[in-house]
């Protein structure tokens, strides 16, 4: 029965929860004004603060058009498989579990790895390596190679996840942790949607 999918989905929130519950941070003091005046205000320290810092201003920099690709990308694919691949909506379901499983792997990888080398040059790697495979991807005419290319590019893409994390977490100071993170996350949201919007564009070019 396709609710048990929704079921399991629920039940790894329900575990995330519960281990964020069992986990003890050291508490700030609790900010009480919570208006869009005040919000508004925290955003824009969190925009001071990575301007004012060079590793933050190039990630926000570079991942503006990183961040509009990924939301042209990610909604393109579905009709790409339908209408290049001939992709069923099994096949398109593997082509998002190779991805997750990718991520996954390349998480585990990044596990032992990580410090070999710095969170920029892991950065540059993810993204080379996403470059290269979203070209592949985009001239793969048969659904297996689909799957597997973007198992392979969920693997290359956990690094430059966990490198842009490594890098707001050492270079940002405990007490704007999150006005930061707000800021790249508003950064994120707001050029997924343009991306998503110029997915229209292939109703205009093939």
């Amino acid at each position: 029965d396709i609710d048990w999918a929704f079921y399991l989905n629920s039940l790894t929130f329900f575990l995330s929860g519960v281990l964020t519950l069992l986990t003890h941070v050291p508490s700030l003091p609790d900010v009480e004004n919570t208006s869009v005046r005040a919000i508004g205000q925290n955003l824009r320290a969190g925009l001071q603060t990575v301007g004012a810092t060079p590793i933050l201003r190039s990630l926000f920099i570079v991942g503006g058009p990183i961040y509009l690709i990924f939301g042209l990308q990610n909604t393109l694919i579905l009709p790409f498989s339908v209408r290049e691949l001939q992709a069923s909506d099994f096949h398109f379901g593997l082509q998002q579990a190779a991805e997750t499983v990718g991520i996954a792997v390349g998480s585990l990888f990044m596990a032992r790895l990580a410090d070999r080398i710095r969170e920029g040059q892991w950065l540059a790697l993810s993204f080379l390596g996403l470059a290269v495979v979203g070209v592949l991807y985009s001239l793969s005419g048969v659904v297996s190679s689909a799957i597997l290319l973007m198992g392979i590019s969920g693997f290359v893409n956990a690094p430059s996840y966990i490198g842009r994390q490594l890098v707001i977490q050492r270079a940002t100071p405990r007490e704007m942790r999150g006005r930061v993170n707000s800021a790249f996350f508003v950064l994120r949201d707001l050029m997924y949607v343009v991306g998503m919007a110029l997915a229209g564009l292939a109703d205009v070019f093939n």
